[in-house]
């Protein structure tokens, strides 16, 4: 029951770190409707937003660090902070075409965190799957 609990505990703080991110896509796309003046500089770098505390300073890297999903995560992690700040920066530039293609791929770098956080805690959302079978 413990073990469950401190599981719980940890699903929530990567989510909460997920909600943080599409916050930040949110506000990009807020930008483009005319709905929002942030500034590309407002945009967090990926080591200043929770799932950056999470990935550098927190309780990722003390429990991660040495899985390859884990250390897949840092490149599309900063693609998608990049993506926000460039889409941006080219929508007000004028430039919608490079503001739309940074937008795909804030897109796409995001789903392949989402991707990776998924994997990498499965074994937390799905415990029985995850323990060994024990021989019968």
């Amino acid at each position: 029951m413990e073990q469950a609990v401190v599981d719980a505990a940890r699903l929530s703080t990567v989510e909460l770190a997920n909600i943080e991110e599409l916050q930040l896509k949110l506000e990009v796309y807020k930008v483009f409707m005319d709905q929002s003046s942030i500034r590309a500089e407002q945009i967090p770098d990926e080591t200043q937003c929770r799932l950056g505390q999470w990935y550098y300073q927190g309780e990722g890297k003390a429990l991660y660090a040495g899985q390859a999903d884990y250390r897949a995560l840092e490149s599309p992690h900063q693609a998608m902070h990049r993506g926000a700040r460039d889409a941006i920066r080219h929508y007000y530039a004028g430039d919608h075409d490079k503001a739309l293609q940074a937008l795909q791929q804030m897109e796409q770098a995001n789903l392949s965190v989402l991707r990776g956080i998924e994997g990498m805690l499965a074994p937390l959302r799905e415990p029985e799957r995850a323990a060994p079978r024990r021989a019968a």
